[in-house]
């Protein structure tokens, strides 16, 4: 094998151990204060595009509400289904989870699933449970104090990464349990690596299953919880959980950026980034702060643009999918809260 090649099995491999064990479903009210405007697309309404969303409106502030007061809630959402659940802009994360994703995403239902999860929560605990992998501070007493890889309730604990792999999430395939293998490495494994037996990775399905390096164990994981495909039959470094085919490196999970012909919106979900495609619900991938957006002809408005994300008592006016929209908080039990001045917007909380 040569150089190259073994550099890019490197890289899938760190990306397998990042993302846990080797990369392993309206209320919309309105208010005569913002007269004019208009509750964004219900489930199954694609507003002239191929696109359904994952939630409806009053889910997706339900979901983004959590996501703004749980610190680690939008990453471990990211990491686990490659979603941008944005922390900044409140328009911006309720569009990515009510406005349209083009239907034939790898992975839609177990998505959409996970999203439910996070807007039925009670509570930031609840919230964070939902992830396939959970991000931890540093002191959190499931790692603490010797920060060393342990196994206990279903969790490969990695510590050191920061990360709680949940075994029998649908990231894992069925008989993954935790189990620690060489250098102390905890992973959602099907057993240990028997080279000469299991031989190189190789793709089942969308199921990747390879001999994750550091650990010596046997992962296999269902790529298109991210979004991502394997093809059938590869092996080797052919055998890859990728955005058509190919491994998208990345180095800042969370993150969200343009392609660079500007037809996708690329998610980092660890080492590798997933891919939306904007151009497949008619619009484009536009940069905007921090993070970006789906952008289409026909929008009305944007995320940024003046009096969105602002409160009227408990109203809050919200720009969603290109749509101008109103929602009363108090009709999910919360309040209308303003913009941090710390580059927060307003937000339902």
């Amino acid at each position: 094998m040569n150089a190259p090649r073994r550099a890019h099995l490197a890289r899938l491999a760190a990306a397998a151990a990042l993302l846990g064990a080797a990369l392993a479903a309206s209320i919309a009210a309105g208010c005569t204060v913002f007269d004019g405007l208009t509750a964004a697309p219900a489930p199954g309404d694609d507003a002239g595009a191929n696109g359904e969303a994952y939630l409806d409106l009053a889910g997706a502030v339900r979901a983004c509400s959590l996501v703004f007061r749980c610190e680690r809630l939008a990453l471990g959402v990211a990491t686990s289904i490659g979603v941008p659940a944005d922390e900044a802009s409140f328009s911006r994360c309720v569009s990515w989870l009510a406005g349209p994703i083009p239907e034939d995403r790898a992975g839609f239902e177990v998505q959409r699933s996970l999203l439910a999860c996070v807007a039925a929560a009670a509570s930031c605990e609840a919230a964070l449970a939902c992830p396939f992998l959970e991000p931890v501070l540093a002191g959190d007493p499931r790692c603490a104090p010797a920060a060393e890889d342990a196994c206990a309730d279903g969790e490969a604990r990695r510590c050191a990464e920061r990360y709680l792999d949940r075994c029998a999430s649908p990231r894992f395939s069925p008989g993954s349990v935790c189990r620690v293998g060489a250098g102390g490495h905890a992973r959602c494994a099907l057993g240990a690596c028997l080279p000469a037996t299991h031989g190189p990775a190789r793709c089942n399905g969308n199921t990747l299953i390879l001999c994750e390096q550091s650990s010596r164990l046997r992962v296999a994981m269902d790529c298109t919880t991210l979004g991502l495909t394997c093809a059938e039959g590869a092996q080797g470094v052919s055998a890859i959980c990728g955005a058509n085919g190919a491994i998208l490196p990345c180095d800042e999970p969370g993150s969200v950026a343009c392609s660079p012909d500007g037809a996708r919106a690329r998610i980092c979900t660890g080492a590798v980034a997933s891919e939306i495609d904007c151009g497949a619900i008619g619009g484009a991938c536009v940069a905007e702060g921090a993070g970006a957006r789906c952008a289409r002809p026909s929008d009305a408005c944007a995320p940024s643009d003046e009096g969105v994300d602002a409160c009227e008592g408990t109203v809050l006016s919200l720009c969603v999918a290109g749509q101008r929209a109103a929602f009363d908080c108090a009709s999910a039990g919360l309040g209308c809260l303003p913009g941090d001045g710390a580059g927060r917007s307003g937000r339902c909380g």
